[in-house]
Formats: C-alpha cells, structure tokens, sequence
C-alpha cells in the first residue's frame, strides 16, 4: 500500500504541473494573439 501511495503522490504532483506548465502556455498564447491582433490592426 505504501508502493501505491507513493506513486499516487507522484502522479499527482506530476498532474500538477502538467496543469500549471498548461495554464502559463495558455497565458502566453492568448497574449501573443493579443498582440499579433494589435500589430495587425495598427498596420492597416
């Protein structure tokens, strides 16, 4: 059971950061959109 547990803790850790390092991608694309939109707009 501890086996288990340990693995459990690491899978969640794991999913953890996988939403965090998801959650900054995210972030970094609607803002470079944002921007490219902005660029866009300005130039015509």
């Amino acid at each position: 059971m501890a086996n288990f547990s340990d693995m459990e803790k690491r899978h969640q850790a794991f999913f953890n950061s996988v939403m965090k390092a998801m959650t900054w991608g995210g972030a970094a694309v609607i803002a470079l959109v944002a921007v490219m939109a902005l660029t866009l707009i300005r130039h015509h």
